[in-house]
């Protein structure tokens, strides 16, 4: 989000407390015809990441198909773990730990 001419708006404040009656509050009909009204610019930047935040929240947490697949594998038998590749895998993950 950026916010752009911090001096326009401080003066808008100015007029905003002229405006106020005794309580403190503008009055509803200030309000309505109040020439002063928000503006928000969102960076392209800013975009990307809503639609990635959009896109994985659309994303299911879970790949159904690949956990049905693997619990039939083990049901059959038939999954297999390369306890050479998993040994791998836990010390790079501890290396790591310990470096970051």
């Amino acid at each position: 989000m950026k916010i752009h001419d911090i001096q326009n708006q401080t003066g808008y404040i100015g007029k905003i407390e002229k405006r106020l009656d005794e309580s403190g509050k503008l009055s509803s009909k200030e309000i309505e015809s109040s020439s002063i009204k928000d503006n928000v610019a969102l960076s392209s930047q800013s975009k990307e990441m809503q639609k990635i935040y959009d896109t994985l929240k659309e994303t299911p947490d879970i790949r159904k198909e690949k956990v049905n697949a693997l619990k039939q594998a083990i049901q059959k038998g038939e999954y297999n773990i390369d306890s050479q590749k998993l040994a791998e895998k836990m010390l790079k993950e501890s290396i790591l730990d310990i470096i970051l």
